[in-house]
């Protein structure tokens, strides 16, 4: 079963694919609507990520690899500056890496998505900036082993000692 020893949900609502009936424990429910003041995690787009991050606080951003349709000449466009950086550091805000975001996009799209990952990386490594490494599938054969994706995460720049924190993690701000 992949080695995971447990399920969190990162849903509004419960997936069809996922049932109480699974072999592998659910063991916490996280939803992307706020429990309390502070939302759990959120799936970010370019225009509200600084604000995010500065004002709403959520334990968990994800998908800013997704935000830019276009990179600039000579760097990627991957949604992060070093201002968000820091801002996401002094707020505690961890910025997630989903593997799902990887499979599903193909070609070209894979190509970019990938190069955005490995830039943030880079600036997330120079401003210690917290991370997470999870598959955030809809589907089951969406997910893979922590094995695989510590393997991606440390080719695409990751240190091998961030890489396992950043599975092993699990937040509970």
């Amino acid at each position: 079963l992949l080695g995971i020893t447990s399920l969190w949900f990162c849903y509004d609502h419960q997936s069809k694919f996922f049932t109480k009936l699974s072999p592998i424990p659910i063991t916490n429910v996280l939803t992307t609507k706020k429990t309390g003041n502070t939302p759990c995690v959120v799936s970010a787009t370019v225009d509200d990520i600084r604000d995010m991050i500065e004002r709403v606080r959520p334990t968990i951003a994800f998908g800013l690899e997704l935000s830019i349709p276009k990179d600039y000449i000579h760097q990627r466009a991957s949604g992060i500056n070093h201002i968000i950086c820091e801002l996401a550091q002094k707020n505690n805000v961890r910025i997630g890496f989903s593997s799902s975001l990887i499979i599903k996009n193909t070609g070209m799209k894979q190509a970019q998505i990938l190069g955005r990952m490995s830039q943030n990386i880079e600036l997330y490594r120079k401003y210690h900036v917290d991370t997470v490494i999870a598959s955030f599938a809809d589907h089951p054969y969406d997910m893979r082993s922590p094995a695989d994706l510590k393997s991606l995460f440390i080719t695409l720049g990751m240190h091998p000692s961030d890489a396992a924190k950043s599975l092993m993690e699990i937040p509970t701000k």
